[in-house]
């Protein structure tokens, strides 16, 4: 299995997200599975629709589409940073972790939220590039906190235009570490898609 990305949408979104899908994945895929309401498995062959530049075999996509649950303090934070409380969840996996997989599913989900409207959850942290030495062992997975990766993160995203949030949780063992889960706006989503280091979460 390959990155996975949600799409956080108002509650006034339902109809015109199954009308919008169910309208443009015929035109991109040769193969999608799908109950017309709540799941949709599909084959892109050629992304050039959704402003994509793939065209080929076809790369798997596995989607739902869900009423969201968040905790209190996400409400909180949504409607402060982004104006809105989402009340709708768009979920995509990529089937495949190639490179150009990456790429067709952030294409997807940047198309979807340009026209619906939302913000992108990235379910997991963007990582900047590192010191060598961070990699070693099983440190950076097993003991870093992520006011060890803060810094080299800030000048990553610095320049890139939209906005970006880090929303903290902890983890590890008896949850002594603090790490972080993005989300960002389409113009973020945007320019991130044509960043040297784009990326999405495995």
């Amino acid at each position: 299995m390959g990155p996975s990305i949600r799409l956080l949408l108002p509650s006034e979104s339902n109809g015109v997200v199954l009308q919008t899908v169910n309208t443009i994945l015929p035109q991109i895929c040769s193969k999608v599975q799908s109950n017309g309401t709540d799941r949709w498995d599909f084959w892109v062959n050629n992304d050039s629709l959704i402003g994509g530049q793939y065209q080929g075999e076809g790369r798997p996509i596995y989607s739902h589409f869900s009423r969201l649950s968040l905790e209190p303090h996400e409400r909180i934070i949504f409607q402060e940073e982004f104006g809105f409380t989402p009340e709708w969840e768009w979920h995509s996996d990529a089937g495949c972790n190639k490179q150009e997989d990456h790429q067709i599913l952030g294409q997807w989900i940047t198309w979807l939220t340009n026209h619906l409207g939302g913000i992108v959850d990235f379910y997991g942290a963007l990582l900047p590039p590192l010191p060598e030495s961070m990699y070693k062992g099983f440190w950076l997975w097993e003991e870093a906190s992520w006011s060890d990766i803060a810094p080299y993160f800030e000048p990553m995203v610095g320049e890139i235009p939209g906005k970006i949030i880090s929303i903290p949780y902890l983890c590890g063992e008896a949850e002594s570490r603090t790490w972080v889960h993005h989300v960002a706006d389409v113009e973020f989503m945007k320019a991130w898609l044509k960043h040297p280091r784009f990326h999405l979460v495995k």
